[in-house]
């Protein structure tokens, strides 16, 4: 890459104007090449007639330089010794048959500070906002039900992120885990993510916190720490009312409704009858409404209903009646 840098400059009756050109192409470590363009004229307009040659003047502070070196009438000087790890600065003087030297040129300048080597570069979020504070809150759950939230690793780096095995130094404890994980044992080029899941079951009301590691190669964070909460309530019964009273008659349906059910943290996913009150439940679905139709038959019934949770948790509230030769059913009344 090419640096231009226009200068005016008066010194003992000499003025002149360099263009300095500091060339970086096809040049090794503490190499650098000055290139300028010889001026014909002076600032005034007249014609230079007495230019005899040229200094470069250089160090590594800018506008201080603490070397110099006399080219002579060349216009392009390469350094070949320069010390790596600097920012070197360049000026040119020029000066005359009399000895007469003008001020600087603009100032031109050569990193030779090396470019770090390529590195990979974790960055983890997940899909809880904020997503990268490494901290995974999990909402409020009902103890036996599932909460999972998904972990993002991304390599921001310019090199090859090598994950390692997901929790295995500092590793989780139930109720939480990991599952999907598509990162461990992986390397992530650069620009690039995988993912993995974090999965809260919690077995009985609490509250819950642990930590786990996503080890990788990057230099700065070989090892980062994420941590995990969440907090299980208790699972409640649900409230089994199966309705009525009913009554009817032998031989015709009675349409039983327990719809007036409910589940104060989840909801009701079954539903099932006892109708002669023997633990065998006669009928069970997901639908509050039954229908069921008594045979002929003089006798007394127990009748009793009975709600399910997802977790099969079963709860019931059952009523006596009557069905005689007359063709009276089964008859609910006080269901509190």
């Amino acid at each position: 890459m090419l640096k231009n840098i226009i200068s005016s400059n008066r010194y003992m009756g000499l003025l002149l104007c360099f263009i300095i050109f500091l060339s970086g192409h096809n040049v090794s470590a503490g190499e650098a090449v000055l290139t300028w363009k010889a001026p014909t004229v002076n600032a005034d307009g007249t014609t230079l007639t007495d230019l005899a040659g040229y200094k470069i003047h250089y160090g590594t502070a800018s506008q201080n330089y603490s070397q110099s070196v006399d080219v002579g009438n060349d216009t392009n000087y390469q350094f070949n010794s320069l010390d790596d790890g600097f920012i070197y600065y360049f000026a040119v003087t020029a000066y005359d048959t009399s000895g007469n030297e003008s001020g600087y040129s603009g100032e031109a300048s050569k990193n030779l500070v090396p470019p770090p080597p390529p590195s990979p570069d974790i960055t983890i979020t997940d899909s809880v906002n904020p997503a990268s504070d490494s901290l995974i809150p999990f909402a409020d759950i009902t103890e036996g039900k599932t909460s999972s939230q998904t972990v993002t690793v991304s390599n921001d780096g310019n090199a090859g992120l090598a994950v390692g095995s997901i929790a295995q130094t500092d590793q989780l404890s139930s109720p939480f885990s990991i599952s999907n994980d598509s990162c461990s044992g992986q390397t992530i080029i650069p620009g690039t993510s995988c993912t993995f899941t974090v999965r809260f079951l919690p077995s009985a009301p609490g509250s819950y916190n642990d930590t786990f590691d996503v080890p990788s190669n990057d230099p700065d964070e070989n090892s980062v720490s994420i941590s995990v909460r969440g907090t299980a309530i208790v699972n409640n019964p649900p409230s089994a009312i199966p309705g009525g009273p009913y009554s009817g008659r032998e031989g015709q349906p009675v349409i039983l409704n327990a719809s007036a059910s409910s589940d104060s943290n989840g909801s009701i996913t079954q539903y099932a009858w006892d109708i002669n009150n023997d633990g065998t439940y006669e009928y069970s679905s997901a639908s509050a409404v039954q229908n069921h139709m008594y045979a002929h038959r003089d006798g007394d019934y127990d009748c009793i209903n009975f709600g399910h949770e997802a977790d099969s948790t079963v709860h019931g509230k059952s009523a006596s009646g009557r069905r005689t030769s007359h063709g009276e059913l089964c008859r609910w009344s006080n269901w509190l």
